[in-house]
């Protein structure tokens, strides 16, 4: 499986190297995941992150659609001592959000691939809102 992840996660940093995703500020988009989707013996991933000890991040976490599914990068913060990315797939509308992989997973390229596609982005939405305000201010 760990092969397969690794795949994914290259093929998603060349995505958003070459900008055929569209990521998002999940607090500021009108994309959604099914976060209180439940299978019958599992709890909704929205139970799951009030029970766990990081918190989520909204603000700092993006969303982008691909197809009729929906690819999601969430920021996890501990005590504002430790931080956690998750890579969150969802098939289509209907289907229950699943996470793939985190930053903190034992494997340290998969870890380090993690960090690195959710850095491309983060860079991206700041070049982005930069480049706006400086529109703003010359247009003013």
């Amino acid at each position: 499986m760990n092969d397969k992840n690794l795949l994914l996660l290259d093929k998603l940093i060349t995505l958003t190297k070459e900008h055929k995703l569209d990521w998002e500020v999940y607090e500021q988009s009108d994309l959604e995941l099914n976060l209180e989707k439940t299978s019958f013996f599992n709890t909704s991933i929205s139970t799951r992150l009030l029970t766990q000890p990081f918190i989520p991040v909204y603000s700092r976490s993006y969303i982008a659609r691909f197809n009729k599914g929906y690819i999601g990068l969430f920021a996890y913060t501990y005590m504002a001592l430790s931080n956690r990315v998750e890579l969150v797939l969802q098939a289509d509308d209907e289907s229950s959000p699943t996470t793939i992989v985190t930053s903190s997973n034992e494997d340290a390229e998969i870890s380090s691939k993690v960090k690195r596609l959710y850095n491309l982005i983060d860079l991206n939405i700041d070049k982005t809102n930069v480049s706006a305000y400086i529109d703003e201010i010359l247009n003013d």
